[in-house]
């Protein structure tokens, strides 16, 4: 199974390049892995991955365990004109209790239990046969005489002990298939009313005139290697397998379904198999109850973030095998140990970097290009307060290795990524959104990058509305968005909260919509903090 590895929902340039870089690692190690993202890249990861020409992370709807996420039993199914014989002996070689049925094109039809076989034994239609000559030959040890036809369809009659041939001539008719041992006057008269099908029990030879007879008179002729009493108890389980199993009211899974909504669909029933189908309908396998009680979720790999609400729908779900963030610690919980490298660095481009220099692993430069990229988007050009001298060294380095100068690309970048274009307030608040959670209290917080301050202050009336209106929505106890000035080195602040005060608590001054807070350009170091703190104390 391949290993997802993705950033944080509103992915921004950091968390995207985090994915890619250490899923190319992982790559070189032999691991399947698929660097993902939690939503759209915004401009400047854009302009990123074009101007290195690398493909950005797959769009990741969810990470919530699927049927082709368990192991289930993938036995091969059978066609509709197996035997009841041979598909019964490979269920009990296999243990299985369930067989699925298959047309030619894979597509399931069908399927048949054990009890439905037995109960066919016991309580069915022992007396009708519709199969072919090969089946018949195969499960009752026997040689093709004549045949007239390939395939039989009649009722079963044993006629061995007739002796009445009156009453014999009675039931001797064309729908009957019979069995007989050496009473060749029996044979004959079958012969002259044309039944479906003689089979001769006991190995006996068969005259040679009744053998040109029953040619004649187009009338198939089987030499059974078993006895008469033999023979009548296993002649019904050479019918087709289609004869006995269930067509209608199937219940099967497609292999994208949900698990847990097959485990509520299972509850509801009593079978102990399932058909696992594609969107085509076609067969997979079978899945059971102990398939899923033995169930894992998806396994992934964490960059850029470790709290569930800024991960993909599903995490609590999933097998998370590794995390490399430089945030605070979050909520997410695993069942076992796990790597997880924390660093209080200015970016996790940067702890990737670190990474493949621990591993003596030559990066690329397109791999190396976003590495870079990444550290200057994230620590804003090494001017956040989460800049440390080791984000400053692994640029540097990365600068010289690439032959690329660092003030040139960020200006370029920069440029590309906060242009506002025709993006909706909607699509601006989106672009780098996060949720946090303090004593109870709900804080969604936005912040976006531009050097073109002007449109936003003419946006603020929209602004406004938006914010107002999402607040409502979300019930949450604050909803901001933090517009950052890259080159005045501070931020704007727009926000609709129930408590004032835990505002200017935060900032240590009155503040009020469209404040600028000079110095202020971290959300994760200088405002998200500052904020559980005030909150947390005034709780």
């Amino acid at each position: 199974m391949s290993v997802l590895i993705f950033g944080h929902r509103n992915p921004d340039s950091d968390s995207c390049i985090s994915a890619t870089a250490l899923a190319y690692l992982k790559q070189l190690q032999g691991v399947d892995a698929i660097a993902c993202r939690l939503g759209e890249i915004n401009t400047e990861t854009a302009f990123i991955y074009d101007h290195f020409k690398v493909e950005p992370p797959v769009l990741l709807d969810d990470v919530k365990t699927q049927v082709m996420d368990v192991t289930y039993d993938r036995f091969p199914p059978k066609s509709p004109h197996d035997c009841v014989y041979d598909v019964f002996d490979v269920m009990e070689k296999e243990h299985m209790r369930t067989m699925a049925i298959t047309q030619d094109d894979g597509k399931l039809i069908g399927i048949v239990t054990v009890q439905d076989i037995a109960m066919a034994m016991i309580s069915g239609d022992i007396y009708r046969l519709h199969t072919s000559a090969d089946h018949l030959c195969h499960v009752l040890n026997a040689q093709p005489v004549h045949l007239a036809k390939d395939e039989f369809q009649g009722q079963i009659r044993v006629v061995a002990y007739y002796h009445d041939n009156e009453k014999l001539r009675e039931v001797l008719t064309p729908e009957y298939v019979i069995i007989v041992g050496d009473r060749f006057d029996v044979i004959e008269m079958a012969i002259d009313q044309q039944v479906e099908l003689i089979l001769v029990t006991g190995s006996h030879q068969i005259p040679e005139e009744l053998i040109q007879k029953a040619k004649t008179h187009g009338v198939s002729l089987i030499s059974c290697g078993l006895d008469t009493y033999t023979t009548a108890k296993r002649v019904s389980q050479c019918n087709y397998i289609d004869e006995i199993m269930t067509r209608t009211d199937l219940k099967s899974f497609v292999e994208t379904a949900y698990l847990d909504v097959v485990i509520e669909e299972i509850k509801t029933t009593n079978y102990s198999n399932y058909p696992i189908v594609d969107k085509d309908y076609r067969y997979l396998g079978l899945i059971s109850r102990r398939n899923i009680l033995g169930s894992r979720g998806k396994p992934v790999i964490l960059v850029d973030h470790n709290e569930a609400a800024q991960s993909a729908p599903g995490i609590e779900q999933a097998e998370i095998l590794e995390i490399y963030d430089h945030h605070k610690i979050g909520d997410v919980a695993t069942n076992q140990p796990i790597h997880f490298r924390n660093l209080p660095v200015g970016s996790t481009s940067t702890i990737i970097y670190l990474v493949f220099k621990e591993q003596n692993r030559l990066i690329p430069p397109d791999i190396g290009g976003l590495l870079f990229s990444g550290i200057i988007s994230d620590t804003l050009f090494l001017s956040s307060p989460t800049t440390t001298e080791i984000d400053v060294k692994a640029l540097g380095e990365l600068e010289d290795y690439l032959g690329l100068n660092a003030s040139e690309f960020a200006k370029e970048m920069f440029t590309a990524g906060t242009a506002l274009g025709d993006s909706t307030i909607d699509e601006l608040f989106y672009r780098d959104y996060k949720l946090f959670e303090v004593a109870g209290k709900q804080l969604g917080i936005a912040q976006i990058y531009t050097l073109d301050i002007e449109a936003i202050q003419r946006l603020e009336p929209e602004i406004h509305r938006f914010l107002k209106e999402m607040n409502r929505q979300t019930g949450q106890f604050l909803t901001m968005l933090v517009v950052t000035d890259i080159y005045a080195k501070g931020s704007y602040i727009y926000y609709v909260t129930k408590s004032q005060s835990v505002i200017n608590q935060t900032f240590d001054r009155d503040v009020s919509q469209g404040s600028f807070i000079e110095g202020v350009v971290s959300r994760k170091k200088q405002i998200v903090p500052r904020m559980m703190m005030v909150i947390s104390q005034n709780s």
